[in-house]
């Protein structure tokens, strides 16, 4: 009879386990698949009635059998009562299943929403929204972690708020600091509930986390009597995956957005000039210093190629450092690279160059920086320049410092030669006098007044040196602006010196010729200064020459407005060597000292001093054993009246 009865009912039961399979994998097929519920749900739905409606038919025939005296099956009580569990687990079932599809439609509108906006605030109030509207829940919020704080984000269903939580408080702050989500079915029971509003009964606060870190907190409360399960728990904590990801997402938009208007804003404001180039160095974007520099307007840069404002020259090397680049030889280069301005001026750079390459890898753009070094680059020259003209001043300044230390050496020569010679011109006379002093002291003779004319002529030639050193020291003195110069007729000095040197000359058996001009030369001079320098001319022609003639000439040169007195004689002559020379202080020739002729080398120093103190010249024409000639160029009056 048992086994009667179990064969009865298993109909109903097989329909039934079809039903639960069905279920089983159209619930599946849902959590996944969501776009198709409209189809899904309408196949669970006729698959129930179906099963009722076989369950149905299956009861009322064996009701008729009852009825049917020839049956041999009567329903009893068993059999309603297995129909009737079978009808309310269908219930349950279907409104298992349609939460189970509210579910996935709210999950499937949250992936929609984070799959489209990449705003967090956005994506925020889509989530509380969704949640309000699919199930019913009136009091909703969500937190974000600010520091040691929850800071409210959005809410559905408060008049007042908690707008900051500390994380040290409440459910909340035990949630944020656990990371773990919890369910309080009663809140009454709960001494750290912290509760905006009046009335809530059960709360449930899931942890939100961002790369594994606790960033905010998604929070559910009831009112009206209305307890939460641990399927809303299951909800929340499937919700707040999703969330996860929306709060990633944002994030790294946001970091994203921020570098990007970082990088725009140092593109922009960037000193030196910026270039974004493509690969085939056409350029999309550039700052305005860019722009100022090269003299092209941003419309104009943009689209151009690199190549139509640098330097031919510089190309090839630029090509060749950017192959490198994308062959991953190297990170960045750094060249000097010279521009053509719009204007046509020639602009010299510091290029700097990177690769940009996308998330795959690949080469995607270059950025380059031009460091404009054309202010530098012409200091550069200059100082290239300066330090050229330098080492040439230095290497003049070198000759000039050689010269004139050879020039001191010889001068200390000459010192050294004017110490013997004053010495032995001293020395000389000075012996002669105390030897006549003696034979004067020890000779009675008559012939003292011999002896008295020696050291007379003796004394003379001292006197003669001493004024030779003082005369000369006397003019290196004299300053030309302070010398008093007044009109001189150069004739009449030297008519008026005439008897003494006809003397001398006759002495020395010479012939002194006078070859003067019949006109005046009237010269501003000194009549001391001009004595003296025709007196050492002619003094040095008579001692230098042993035979022949000393001949003395003054004449006009109209070209040169000068008054020249010349000097010549048939005597010993100067040797080459010594031509440049003799004008110098102390300086006497290499052959004077075979002709014992006495002197300190001063008389031409002396005549030199005083042409440039009268602003004239002095020339000297010689030749070794014919003769010398002085010529001395005075200005007459008129031109020196005019200077």
């Amino acid at each position: 009879m048992r086994l009667l009865r179990a064969y009865r009912i298993a109909p109903i039961v097989i329909l039934y386990l079809i039903y639960a399979v069905v279920w089983l994998v159209i619930s599946l097929l849902a959590r996944d698949q969501s776009l198709h519920l409209l189809f899904f749900t309408p196949l669970l739905e006729l698959v129930g009635c179906c099963v009722l409606i076989g369950g149905a038919l299956y009861i009322g025939y064996l009701i008729g059998r009852q009825r049917d005296p020839a049956s041999s099956i009567t329903p009893d009580a068993a059999h309603l009562s297995a129909v009737s569990t079978m009808e309310a687990n269908y219930h349950t079932l279907q409104t298992a299943f349609e939460r189970q599809t509210r579910e996935s439609a709210l999950l499937d509108r949250v992936r929609i929403a984070i799959s489209r906006e990449l705003d967090l605030q956005t994506i925020i109030r889509t989530v509380v929204e969704g949640v309000a509207e699919t199930f019913g829940y009136t009091q909703i919020s969500l937190y974000l972690l600010e520091g040691h704080e929850l800071v409210l984000q959005y809410q559905i269903g408060y008049d007042k708020v908690i707008e900051r939580i500390p994380i040290t408080k409440g459910i909340s702050g035990r949630v944020i600091t656990s990371g773990e989500p919890l369910l309080i079915e009663d809140v009454s029971s709960e001494p750290e509930f912290l509760g905006a509003i009046s009335g809530i009964v059960s709360e449930i606060a899931v942890p939100l986390f961002d790369q594994h870190k606790v960033v905010g907190l998604f929070n559910v409360e009831s009112i009206n009597g209305i307890k939460l399960t641990n399927a809303d728990l299951a909800l929340m904590i499937a919700l707040s995956d999703h969330i996860d990801i929306a709060l990633n997402r944002a994030r790294l938009y946001e970091d994203i957005r921020r570098n990007e208007e970082t990088f725009r804003q140092l593109f922009h404001h960037a000193p030196i000039a910026m270039v974004l180039s493509n690969m085939t160095a056409q350029v999309v974007r550039v700052n305005p210093a860019t722009c100022e520099l090269l003299g092209y307007s941003e419309s104009e840069l943009l689209g151009m190629n690199l190549s139509a404002v640098a330097y031919p020259e510089d190309d090839p090397k630029n090509i060749a450092l950017r192959d490198e680049l994308i062959q991953g030889k190297m990170t960045y280069f750094t060249m000097e690279k010279r521009y053509l301005a719009k204007s046509g001026k020639l602009i010299h750079g510091i290029l700097q160059v990177a690769l940009i390459r996308d998330a795959h890898g690949n080469p995607s753009q270059f950025v380059g920086q031009i460091v404009d070094v054309t202010d530098l680059k012409e200091a550069e020259r200059k100082l290239q320049s300066l330090n050229l003209m330098l080492e040439q001043r230095v290497n003049e300044r070198t000759r000039e410092l050689s010269s004139a230390n050879q020039r001191l050496i010889e001068l200390d020569k000459l010192k050294t030669k004017f110490i013997g010679d004053i010495s032995h011109e001293l020395r000389t006379p000075v012996a002669n006098i105390n030897t006549r002093l003696y034979l004067i002291d020890h000779d009675k003779t008559a012939r003292a007044a011999d002896h008295l004319a020696v050291i007379k002529a003796q004394m003379g030639r001292l006197q003669l040196l001493l004024d030779d050193v003082l005369n000369f020291a006397r003019l290196e003195a004299v300053e030309k602006e302070t010398l008093f110069l007044e009109p001189i007729n150069i004739n009449t000095l030297i008519e008026t010196l005439k008897p003494t040197f006809l003397a001398r000359a006759n002495a020395a058996k010479l012939t002194l010729q006078y070859e003067l001009q019949s006109d005046p030369l009237m010269i501003h001079g000194s009549d001391e200064l001009i004595v003296k320098l025709f007196t050492n001319l002619l003094d040095n022609a008579i001692k230098y020459t042993h035979t022949g003639h000393v001949q003395v000439r003054t004449h006009e040169v109209a070209s040169k407005q000068c008054a020249v007195i010349e000097v010549s004689d048939s005597g010993h002559g100067i040797l080459p060597e010594d031509l440049p020379h003799i004008f110098e202080r102390f300086y006497r020739g290499h052959d004077v000292g075979s002709l014992t002729i006495p002197g300190a080398g001063l008389g031409l120093a002396i005549v030199k001093e005083i042409v440039a103190l009268h602003h004239g010249e002095v020339e000297v024409e010689s030749i070794p054993s014919q003769g010398t000639t002085f010529r001395i160029f005075l200005p007459l009056v008129n031109e020196l009246s005019a200077l």
